[in-house]
């Protein structure tokens, strides 16, 4: 490049490590940007990608593209483009599918080039805890007093915080153990267990059920697995079931909601919402398998006739929805099995990077509890947010990239190799 040849290595050297000092603070901001709603995550995250753009530009480090990981992202993401331009899709919708790149950006920016260094490890992992607090003590403001601190009211009985919607609850289930086991990590114990007793208390309280199940399986792995101590794991244990007993108990709907309503779920699941959907997308798979129907067209394309009636009750249409609130069904009707086969081939090759840093697993925190949130977001019968829509996404790229960079020296190390 003229402008990086022109410059000494000390100079270009100098200048990138400004560039990942602007994106190491710009990694910070997205905990924060989740928090405030969909504007502020971009705002953080689109220029983070312009800087390790700038980035590879200046230091020529293409090292990640020999990672299969990224292959298989970026393979997906060419498959994509190619399948919703050939598909019935407006200009929007393929602008929309180019601009998911910057998810896969993300997680190889803080992989390979942020997150490595312990030092913006901590700094994310406080941003993090701090904006889990902060959301998480909005939402009980909310329900004790009707509106946030920002005048937001609730919809019904499900708290919403500072969003227009109900997400509140997923949102903590996602952030939450990543800051608190972040400040554990390093000696903060009596904080990382209060913002996790604030956030548990707010997820109980929000209504979300898939959030209680996930903060619920999160909190069972995370406490047998690293708690050593079964004086210790008993304590815990026994606080933080009075903690939600109590909640529960206090407040019937609440717990009609969280746990009648997910009982009756999961044992009658063909009759619920989730099942009915589910079943919908299948049928809708088996009419294209092979490629699918394009990006975000499973909406469109769902209430369209040749797949049966509609099954609807005097308040909602019940076999249709933005998506199909599963991953994998996701990728199945919008890209078919070619598109879900790359998505699958990622998560391979991803867990075969986590694997071969196995050890960390049980000695390390983060890594520990990073594995137990993927393995749940990632479980097959997951009634999942909406893959591809940024406060979904970026959490779930955060994750993969704060993990992989974890385990990324080894890669790394065979990149080099590859690359020579």
């Amino acid at each position: 490049m003229p402008f990086t040849s022109a410059m000494t290595s000390e100079a270009r050297a100098e200048l990138d490590d400004r560039l990942r000092t602007i994106a190491g603070w710009l990694a910070v901001l997205v905990p924060v940007g989740l928090v405030a709603g969909r504007v502020g995550t971009e705002l953080a995250l689109i220029p983070l990608c312009f800087v390790f753009v700038a980035h590879i530009l200046v230091a020529g480090d293409f090292r990640w593209l020999w990672m299969r990981w990224v292959q298989f992202i970026l393979a997906l993401w060419f498959y994509m483009l190619l399948r919703t331009a050939m598909s019935d899709a407006t200009l929007f919708n393929l602008g929309e599918a180019a601009a998911t790149v910057r998810y896969g950006i993300f997680a190889v920016a803080l992989a390979t080039w942020i997150l490595p260094d312990p030092l913006w490890q901590r700094r994310v992992a406080i941003s993090a805890a701090l904006s889990a607090g902060f959301l998480a003590a909005d939402a009980i403001l909310q329900f004790a007093r009707g509106t946030d601190l920002f005048g937001r009211p609730m919809i019904g009985d499900r708290l919403t915080a500072t969003y227009s919607f109900p997400r509140v609850g997923i949102m903590l289930a996602w952030l939450a153990p990543l800051g608190s086991l972040g400040l554990y990590d390093r000696g903060w114990h009596k904080t990382a267990l209060g913002i996790y007793v604030l956030a548990l208390s707010a997820i109980v309280l929000s209504g979300e059920r898939a959030a209680f199940l996930t903060i619920t399986l999160f909190t069972v792995a995370i406490g047998v697995i690293l708690l050593k101590s079964r004086k210790t794991l008993l304590a815990t244990a026994i606080g933080l079931v009075v903690l939600v007993a109590t909640l529960l108990t206090a407040f019937p709907y609440v717990f009609d909601r969280q746990i009648k309503s997910t009982a009756d779920g999961i044992v009658n699941l063909d009759r619920t919402h989730y099942g009915i959907i589910w079943e919908r997308a299948i049928t809708m798979a088996a009419a294209s398998p092979l490629t699918g129907y394009g990006y975000n067209a499973y909406a469109a394309a769902c209430t369209d006739a040749e797949f049966g009636p509609q099954k609807m009750t005097s308040r909602r249409l019940m076999s249709c929805a933005n998506h199909p609130h599963n991953v994998y069904l996701e990728f199945l009707v919008g890209l078919g099995l070619l598109g879900l086969g790359l998505f699958a081939a990622f998560v391979v090759a991803a867990g075969r990077q986590i694997w071969q840093a196995r050890h960390l697993f049980g000695v390390v925190p983060v890594f520990t509890g990073l594995v137990i949130l993927l393995a749940i977001r990632l479980f097959p019968l997951n009634t999942s947010t909406e893959f591809f829509r940024a406060w979904s996404a970026v959490p779930f790229w955060l994750h993969v990239g704060w993990i992989l960079a974890l385990a990324s020296a080894p890669a790394l190390s065979r990149a080099d190799k590859s690359n020579t």
